[in-house]
């Protein structure tokens, strides 16, 4: 019965999603996490994993009818050093054997952003409006917490502790929640997401939460960012006092498991025991394998998405589909030249947003560091889909509109007071 339910879900997710997309396309940061499911009936074709990206056809669709649109239109420098930048990763693509077209698809979909930059800046005063990132942000906390009750469902466990972190995985929501928190407008979705993300038990989202706090703490609010992390902490708190005594003790032993990886008795749980853990994680593995990639590449690259085959290529038998750390990664797959200049992308959106608005620069700051541990631009697995690079476009885009235009809270007083606001562009 569970799985029917399921399958005509799916199909309902199928036949929906490209209709309502194209139809609400300026909700478009709302509907990202659809993006790559609505064909997963392709999955069932039993096609190899280099045409996974199949399934992503409404958003290779998106994508072209963005391009198509900015190409008619006056295009802005960012979003023309947007579309430039993944062109440094080209001579990558001669590397890309077994797996050209799943990188030549990831390429197309990051030549788009430059199209994604200015669609989000252009429709970013409608955005404000209709709190389109606050429901953006709600949906992914809500996918997270449905496949939480679908894994502990499938596998008879306690919900709390199931690590399902959204349709794509934890490693993304964690970033992708990074990026847009800044920009929520609701205390409680806010309250939620921060809840849902220390409910993940995912080290590197914790390394990522305990950098924003600090980051808040130093450039936004001290007062403010004091008070919500005492509130959210007896919010959890309360949460583990309502449950059954017997559900409680298996949540704290799986969180200090995820960071001590070692025995559930807290009493054996050290500092030199965490810096062990650490020391000895299965990340250092992967980044050295990283390397190894970059090396035999000639630091040119093996394409957009092309970890996987190349660790295949290289003798290594880990089957990862990244490197686990978004500047390794984008080393490995698009070349040294591309990493560099996503690297000064990157100090550059830093710089403008410490100018403009500190929580977005928390956020980035959080974004970058999460980086070194599970951040990516792209997911290239069993889903093909670029959403984390437009979400990153997303919050570039307001940087750069709030710029140009702004305090958007400080205009919405000014339009109530009777003076005259600004428009976007």
């Amino acid at each position: 019965m569970f799985e029917s339910i399921v399958a005509i879900a799916r199909w309902a997710l199928c036949l929906v999603s490209p209709v309502v997309t194209l139809r609400f396309l300026r909700w478009l940061p709302v509907w990202i996490p659809f993006l790559p499911v609505a064909g997963t009936w392709v999955m069932e074709l039993g096609i190899e994993r280099e045409f996974y990206f199949l399934q992503s056809y409404l958003e290779f669709g998106v994508i072209l009818a963005l391009l198509a649109w900015w190409s008619a239109r006056g295009k802005s420098r960012t979003s023309l050093r947007l579309f430039g930048l993944p062109l440094l990763a080209l001579p990558a693509m001669v590397l890309a054997r077994d797996h050209f077209w799943h990188s030549a698809f990831l390429m197309f979909l990051l030549v788009g952003g430059g199209a994604v930059y200015q669609y989000f800046y252009e429709g970013m005063d409608y955005a404000i409006r209709r709190r389109v990132i606050t429901w953006a942000a709600l949906t992914w906390t809500s996918l997270g917490c449905m496949i939480k009750l679908y894994d502990a469902f499938l596998l008879g466990g306690i919900i709390l502790y199931q690590r399902g972190g959204s349709i794509w995985g934890s490693n993304h929501v964690g970033g992708i929640l990074f990026l847009l928190l800044p920009l929520v407008r609701s205390k409680w979705v806010s309250a939620l997401a921060l809840v849902y993300l220390l409910l993940n038990f995912s080290r590197g989202i914790y390394v990522g939460l305990i950098v924003y706090a600090v980051a808040w703490i130093l450039w936004v609010d001290p007062r403010r960012a004091i008070r919500i992390i005492g509130t959210i902490a007896a919010a959890i708190l309360m949460l583990l006092l309502l449950l059954p005594s017997g559900m409680t003790k298996p949540i704290a032993d799986f969180a200090v498991e995820r960071i001590a990886y070692q025995s559930f008795d807290m009493r054996d749980v050290t500092v030199a025991s965490i810096l062990d853990r650490a020391l000895s994680d299965k990340r250092l593995e992967i980044f050295d394998a990283a390397l190894v990639v970059a090396k035999r590449s000639h630091w040119v690259g093996v394409g957009p998405g092309g970890f996987y085959w190349a660790l295949e290529e290289a003798g290594i038998p880990m089957g990862y589909s990244n490197a686990h750390n978004l500047y390794l990664t984008a080393l490995a797959e698009g070349g040294i030249l591309y990493t560099l200049a996503f690297v000064l992308l990157l100090a550059s959106l830093l710089m403008r947003a410490y100018r403009v608005d500190r929580r977005v620069f928390a956020g980035l700051v959080s974004w970058c560091v999460y980086g070194l541990f599970s951040g990516q631009l792209y997911e290239a697995t069993r889903f093909v889909t670029a959403g984390d690079y437009y979400c990153l476009l997303l919050v570039f885009a307001y940087v750069a509109w709030k710029a140009e235009h702004g305090d958007p809270a400080r205009r919405g007083r000014g339009a109530r007071r009777g003076t005259p606001s600004v428009k976007a562009t």
